[in-house]
């Protein structure tokens, strides 16, 4: 029976609606202008997980406006047929429900597949994909349940729409809301976020399943269902008997189900186990021979938050995979924080938040001053882990040209300096360079470098360490009034030359430094290398695409050949087969030339015994002269080529995991997307005219029989 019910609610929506078809064409053409205006241009490598978001955030706010038909339940039309026969009316609704939900939820993951796989090709973490397509399916069903269950007890059907978006307003608004409170009322700011939607599908997203948040939804859905089936069957009179037994059972389901609520039972699904402690910590945890006590320190105003809750979450399971470790909190006031040496994470109240880790090992106490993301956890304990065993830290040597000064790199430095010994070398001390002993070199600049200073770093890369070569065909300095100048050929370039790389052609270079806006400016977005996928491929090339705005990798290592790491946008045109570099005209002067010039980066690694040897065509992405020099992405990049540089495998590998995307496949050009994008479109409305053509005909045959 349920089955024909099912059968006859998809044929009245897919043949008499013409509602589900708006909603359908609407949805889409929003989903294209988002993708051809923002996730296509500037934050591609966030696709797979702002587009899933996108998606049920449109289900959210457009599906109420196109289900308004389906909710004046059993007053006319077909309803009115339903709840005259002799079946209980919940068989047709619940028949009415899953139409919609699989109908819904079909289209569009059928745009997904169109503007994702029919664009370019994810290698997703299967645990993403599940948390995306449950939030979407959790989006549906929670939009359909509030629509028809308020719809049902409401005649108007514009009263009835209202009412709907100023449940779906406080309910997915709850985040905002609970931020405006923070300052003046946390306990109820809590209680709002607790209730919220964001906090609800925060672990979904992540790819985290939680016993908490199921029963939340399980809850929260069945008090809907039960309020709309309890309207449509008074409504067809049937007789609700509740006996004093079945309230007995409610109550009980409600009391156990508010108790689980606050269980901190989760699951992480993804692959990579991605907030799990990472094999590289566990490795470390193992040189533990006394108690390691690690300190969660926070102010009072912090510990309400959800995100606070999340990490404390993630840190309890350090404690569960070694018994050495001990977490425990710590709650003080702002004023403290700043004696204890930690430094701000927010402002909440008028005052300055602290959040940071104490870790006592023995007679060793190591600082974190400041830790909020949790992605950071990780690393954070993996390296105070090695700090408190004693273990000898890499040593890295930077390089500087005359006119460079360490301070122009203090946020590299700071970041790079929690993991590494850092050591200066500038022009000065320049004669000291063949008689320090270090792990790696990064080289700023290298304009003032002399043949001899390349013998020697040629002859330390014959040992196996690594060089890293950060090099440009301009000077710039940090001083506002500081001209530009042009460079004359130095013993770098004809190094590089011997090489195969030359400046001003296969190493193109940025000038003008970061011309664009940060974060989200124009143009500002890299384009992906095609590359074979091997088993003997670096772990650098499976992670590091699209993890910065300004790069990303495509390499082979044990290789002759100099492979491309990163191109701009506006540089590449796709050819059959090839890429084709439209080379700045450094040369000519021509200073107003290509605003998108960014620079690209080789890589060269002959044999296993030979150091690596990367090239990058730009200095100012590590600089503070760049606007967002301190922003994630970039000091990622930054802190994990220098891994790489020293050969630290297990902490690069603990940081590539936490990447959404392994490899992304086929870089394309603007035309390409262009044509893409059009072709899709025009595939949809042919498809979407023939499927209106083909129903009107099967209607008419229909017709004709009974006639």
């Amino acid at each position: 029976m349920f089955k024909g019910l099912l059968g006859l609610e998809m044929t009245r929506l897919l043949r008499r609606r013409h509602s589900f078809w708006w909603q359908f064409l609407l949805l889409g053409l929003a989903l294209s202008i988002y993708l051809l205006l923002y996730q296509f241009p500037i934050h591609l490598a966030s696709a797979p997980l702002v587009f899933g978001t996108i998606v049920s955030g449109l289900t959210l706010w457009v599906l109420p406006l196109f289900v308004i038909s389906e909710v004046q339940i059993g007053r006319y039309g077909v309803d009115s047929v339903w709840l005259g026969l002799p079946i209980r009316p919940r068989y047709w609704l619940v028949a009415r429900l899953v139409a919609w939900l699989g109908l819904h939820i079909s289209t569009l993951l059928l745009w997904m597949l169109i503007f994702m796989v029919g664009s370019y090709w994810y290698f997703f973490d299967i645990g993403l994909v599940v948390g995306g397509i449950l939030e979407l399916l959790l989006a549906t069903s929670w939009t359909l349940l509030v629509s028809f269950a308020i719809g049902s007890w409401i005649r108007s059907s514009w009263l009835a729409l209202i009412t709907i978006y100023l449940m779906q307003l406080f309910f997915v608004g709850g985040g905002l809301l609970s931020a405006f409170l923070w300052d003046r009322l946390p306990a109820l700011a809590m209680g709002v976020e607790f209730f919220s939607y964001g906090y609800r599908v925060r672990n979904l997203r992540l790819g985290i399943f939680s016993l908490a948040d199921a029963i939340f939804w399980s809850m929260v859905l069945g008090i809907w269902w039960l309020t709309l089936i309890y309207r449509v069957e008074s409504i067809a009179n049937y007789c609700w008997e509740v006996s004093r037994k079945d309230g007995f059972k409610a109550l009980g389901v409600l009391i156990v189900g508010s108790f689980l609520l606050f269980l901190p039972i989760e699951r992480d699904i993804t692959q990579r186990q991605m907030h799990q402690p990472s094999p590289a910590f566990r490795q470390e945890a193992k040189r533990l021979k006394d108690p390691l006590i690690v300190q969660r320190v926070r102010t009072d105003a912090l510990a309400w938050l959800g995100q606070e809750r999340w990490l404390m979450r993630r840190l309890y399971a350090y404690q569960r995979v070694n018994k050495h470790l001990h977490v425990e909190k710590l709650s003080i006031q702002s004023p403290e924080g700043a004696r204890m040496g930690f430094r701000a994470v927010a402002e909440l109240g008028g005052a300055d938040q602290y959040a940071g880790l104490l870790m006592h090992y023995r007679d060793l106490v190591v600082r974190e001053p400041k830790l909020r993301d949790g992605r950071l956890l990780d690393e954070a304990m993996t390296i105070a882990v090695r700090r408190l065993t004693r273990q000898t830290p890499k040593r890295l040597l930077l390089i500087l040209d005359q006119d460079q000064h360490a301070e122009d790199f203090s946020l590299l430095s700071t970041m790079l300096a929690r993991e590494f010994d850092i050591e200066w070398l500038t022009a000065e001390n320049r004669r000291w360079l063949a008689h320090l002993e270090v792990d790696g070199y990064l080289v700023l600049g290298g304009n003032d470098l002399t043949t001899e200073d390349l013998a020697i770093l040629d002859a330390e890369r014959a040992k196996g360490k690594g060089l890293w070569i950060n090099t440009m065909g301009v000077r710039l300095s940090t001083h506002p009034g500081y001209p530009i100048e042009r460079l004359s050929p130095s013993p770098l370039h004809r190094y590089l030359g011997d090489k195969g790389l030359s400046v001003g052609r296969n190493l193109l270079l940025d000038p003008d430094g970061y011309l664009l806006e940060s974060g989200a400016g124009l143009a500002n977005y890299p384009l992906w290398l095609s590359g074979r996928r091997s088993r003997l491929r670096s772990p650098l090339v499976d992670g590091l695409t699209g993890i910065a705005p300004l790069m990303s990798v495509a390499l082979t290592p044990h290789s002759d050949r100099w492979e491309p790491l990163v191109v701009s946008s506006a540089l590449v045109k796709e050819q059959v087969g090839e890429l084709e570099f439209n080379i700045f005209q450094l040369w000519s002067g021509d200073w107003r030339g290509d605003a998108d010039v960014r620079w690209l980066a080789s890589i060269e690694q002959r044999d296993n015994k030979m150091g690596t040897l990367v090239v990058v065509g730009s200095t100012t992405w590590l600089s503070n002269m760049m606007e967002d020099a301190g922003t994630v992405h970039n000091l990622e990049q930054a802190k994990a080529l220098a891994r790489y540089i020293v050969g630290d495998e297990a902490l690069l590998d603990a940081q590539l995991r936490l990447l959404p995307t392994s490899t992304m496949k086929r870089p394309f050009a603007g035309r390409e997307m262009r044509e893409r994008y059009y072709g899709a479109l025009l595939v949809l409305g042919f498809g979407w005219v023939m499927g209106n053509v083909f129903w009107w005909m099967l209607a008419r045959r229909v017709r004709r029989r009974r006639g």
